[in-house]
């Protein structure tokens, strides 16, 4: 009997700790790599104006990707029309000896923590997302998506 309501507790703490995602969307690269005026975007229509969120940009990549960062400019907007926020980001994907930061073997996914605590006046917000890494077409980039997890956390 101890044992069964010993796993119902574990069971029920990794319940609880999962991320309550509201949105989740990813853009697939082309064969012959991301292109450098290529805009990537991502429509979220938030459950409510008053919550509060965690925005998180996701990176997969091959182990052939050429290099140790990536560079991202980032825009949300609250309207079609109006940037709400404009970021530049830079990514590191790997240490100094090559070893990539993100979880996989081969193929990686990279969570990046974009905006945390992040409220808005509107529910319907868009994010852009370019590559800002001076090369034309970057290769070993596979997908790039974006989530929105409602914020557990204290604000």
């Amino acid at each position: 009997m101890r044992k069964i309501i010993w796993i119902l507790t574990i069971l029920l703490g990794f319940s609880s700790c999962q991320q309550s995602k509201v949105y989740n969307d990813f853009r697939t690269m082309p064969l012959v790599g991301w292109h450098q005026d290529s805009v990537l975007t991502y429509n979220a229509n938030m459950p409510d104006s008053a919550g509060i969120y965690d925005v998180v940009i996701v990176v997969r990549h091959t182990d052939q990707y050429p290099y140790q960062n990536l560079w991202l400019f980032v825009n949300t907007y609250a309207s079609k029309s109006s940037v709400q926020q404009r970021d530049t980001i830079e990514a590191t994907m790997a240490d100094n000896y090559g070893r990539w930061f993100g979880r996989g073997i081969k193929y990686y996914e990279l969570s990046l923590s974009y905006l945390e605590a992040f409220r808005s006046d509107t529910v319907a917000l868009q994010f852009t997302i370019q590559q800002g890494m001076r090369t034309e077409y970057l290769q070993g980039i596979t997908d790039v998506g974006l989530q929105i997890i409602k914020h557990n956390g204290k604000e």
